[in-house]
């Protein structure tokens, strides 16, 4: 029987190469990164490069999801208060305008307490009319005739008499004209109740969902019996949670992404965020970190770019946009010791010097420095354990 056995020189030959190639692969991949941070890298002879802090953006390490949704809908909930359920007056599938009838509850004892109403006012205008026509003139008169003839014996003047009458009469006019004032509120009262009886459209849309199955009573308090969406644009309506809230603001720009349409972005930005978080922890979408039990917050995402691809429920990614300029390095620049963040500067006499900074947020690229570094300073972006404070740095392969 023949032994099967392994040329180990072969092997190890085998081994070198396939380590060359992965060292040939990765310093590939860290020029390719290095390339990306900065076009003018300067390659200093002792192998560190220096690139200038500049001012510029950092894309946001704020991530969101959501769902697609109408600009603007109408959902009209059963109502016990307005009586019993009696119809549902449209269709899944229409089109209806602002002012459509869409549902309607029992009027009888709203419609016959708006008939007393009306009767109430109209008696009392009669009163009125009957006041102002007769009643002042018939009050004056009589007073006259009782007061008969003045002093001076020519029976025409004006007595005491005749005045208190025609007093009497105005007031009793003042408190008709109050009279009907009230009768005219309870009027308005009743239309009101009447016309709550009847539920009507305040978007003009279409109307995607209608349940008649509901029970005609207070016991069905709460549930939906139309929802209408309008056809006039779409936003995207989600949650975050209390520790996403305090890095997004209204008007922010966000990127917007989905599954469905790869490589394509929609741009948007925040047209509302709630202050106050939503009961009982439900939630419109995914949260930011959906294994927080945090409180959640919703807010609207408008689209503001051509979104005749997406469709209302589609679940889309969010990338919250940074605003304005910042201090910026290559992220390689930067060395963390004991949760302290420092970068080594060059200095005037080509010194490296250990500088603390403050950092801001950061993408795969870039990280935003708040404090401690100025726009035109130079630092090493690729500095290494055995850089040492006030080490001379080389420039175009000469020494200093």
């Amino acid at each position: 029987m023949k032994k099967f056995s392994f040329d180990k020189g072969n092997l190890s030959k085998g081994k070198i190469a396939i380590g060359a190639g992965a060292a040939a692969l990765i310093l590939g991949v860290g020029g390719m990164l290095l390339n990306s941070f900065s076009s003018d890298v300067e390659q200093t002879s002792s192998g560190y490069q220096i690139a200038k802090v500049k001012s510029g953006n950092v894309a946001s390490n704020t991530l969101l999801t959501g769902q697609v949704a109408a600009n603007r809908d109408q959902y009209v909930y059963l109502d016990a208060s307005k009586g019993d359920l009696q119809d549902v007056l449209v269709n899944v599938g229409d089109y209806v305008g602002v002012g459509t009838p869409l549902v309607q509850y029992q009027s009888q004892n709203a419609q016959l307490d708006y008939d007393i109403a009306q009767r109430a006012v109209n008696k009392v205008d009669r009163q009125i009319y009957t006041a102002e026509v007769y009643g002042i003139e018939a009050a004056s008169g009589s007073a006259v005739t009782a007061a008969g003839a003045d002093a001076d014996g020519s029976g025409y003047g004006y007595s005491a008499a005749t005045g208190a009458a025609q007093q009497n009469a105005q007031n009793s006019l003042y408190d008709l004209y109050d009279s009907r004032a009230d009768a005219v509120a309870g009027l308005e009262k009743a239309g009101n109740t009447l016309n709550a009886t009847t539920v009507y459209s305040s978007i003009e849309g279409t109307v995607v969902e209608v349940n008649r199955d509901v029970a005609k009573s207070a016991t069905g308090a709460g549930q939906v019996l139309v929802h209408i969406v309008s056809e006039d644009g779409l936003q995207v309506k989600g949650d975050v949670t209390e520790y996403t809230l305090p890095n997004i603001a209204k008007g922010q720009k966000v990127k917007i992404t989905s599954k469905v349409f790869p490589g394509k972005t929609w741009e948007g930005e925040f047209s509302y965020i709630s202050n106050y978080p939503k009961n009982g922890g439900e939630s419109t979408g995914a949260a930011a970190a959906t294994a927080d039990s945090g409180a959640k917050y919703p807010y609207n995402v408008s689209i503001n770019s051509d979104a005749s691809e997406l469709k209302q429920g589609f679940n889309v990614s969010m990338e919250v946009q940074n605003e304005g300029k910042q201090t910026v390095v290559p992220i390689t620049a930067l060395v963390t010791e004991d949760e302290k963040h420092f970068v080594w500067v060059v200095d005037q006499k080509r010194k490296a010097k250990k500088v603390q900074v403050t950092i801001g947020s950061a993408d795969a690229e870039n990280q935003a420095i708040t404090a401690g570094l100025k726009e035109g300073e130079q630092v090493i972006t690729n500095p290494d354990d055995q850089i040492k404070q006030g080490q001379e740095v080389d420039k175009d392969g000469e020494s200093n």
